[in-house]
């Protein structure tokens, strides 16, 4: 289903309520913002019409942008886009990306993030932090994942044909197949690093500290998949043309 975008309006006392609701949703009040979406969620769904739905979808996605450009207390802004990227996944009527079509998660913070099983076909998440998204088995048919970031993002049973990687550090992420990788822009895939220390050089130059200062089970799933794709035959030597 395409779809473009929206602007939802104030003209029922409902949407009116539900944009009275969203403006209360801020990072500054943790405990009073939870209350806030879920009572977003609930009457937006005892409406029970697509096009309320729809609205609701449009009312939270532009606070989802608003909480994202906010600055400071960077776990309470995370956990509070996670939420409201809930409440989006839980209203929306429709395939989840056809509600980011014009490039709307593009460069945003989408630390842990829950894309699993979502339908994100031709998405742009150019640019994107997707530091432990869970993208399990998620549709991601021409979608463009370049220059994310993807350090322990799980792309277990993801679907990537067409899709783009260009100056993604793929090897970085979990559960790559080679038959994934085959299906997407297969030119347009990094070359990997030739040896876990390789890999770990280009880690702490991407993201600006050491990797011991990660938890420990963090470290050690990266290890095992490095081993993993730098194996005899594996993904690096297969895929991307790393060094044996």
């Amino acid at each position: 289903m395409e779809r473009g975008p929206s602007r939802p309006g104030r003209g029922t006392p409902v949407t009116a309520r539900l944009h009275d609701l969203a403006s209360l949703i801020t990072v500054h009040d943790p405990a009073g913002s939870r209350r806030r979406l879920q009572e977003f969620r609930s009457l937006a769904v005892a409406q029970g019409s697509d096009s309320l739905l729809e609205d609701a979808v449009e009312v939270l996605k532009r606070r989802l942008g608003f909480v994202a450009a906010e600055e400071g207390a960077p776990a309470a802004v995370r956990r509070l886009r996670r939420e409201i990227f809930e409440g989006i996944k839980s209203l929306a009527p429709a395939a989840l990306g056809s509600y980011f079509p014009q490039g709307e998660l593009e460069g945003m913070d989408l630390y842990a993030f829950d894309f699993s099983g979502a339908d994100l076909r031709n998405v742009s998440f150019r640019g994107a932090f997707l530091v432990k998204a869970n993208l399990t088995e998620a549709n991601l048919d021409h979608a463009d994942l370049s220059h994310c970031w993807m350090r322990n993002a799980n792309f277990s049973g993801a679907i990537l044909t067409g899709a783009t990687l260009a100056e993604a550090d793929w090897f970085n992420a979990l559960h790559f197949t080679r038959q994934q990788l085959e299906s997407a822009d297969r030119g347009s895939l990094m070359q990997c690093p030739g040896s876990v220390n390789g890999m770990q050089a280009h880690i702490a130059a991407k993201y600006g500290f050491p990797m011991e200062s990660w938890e420990q089970s963090i470290q050690e799933e990266l290890r095992s998949t490095w081993r993993g794709y730098l194996a005899p035959g594996g993904l690096c030597s297969k895929i991307a043309g790393g060094k044996e």
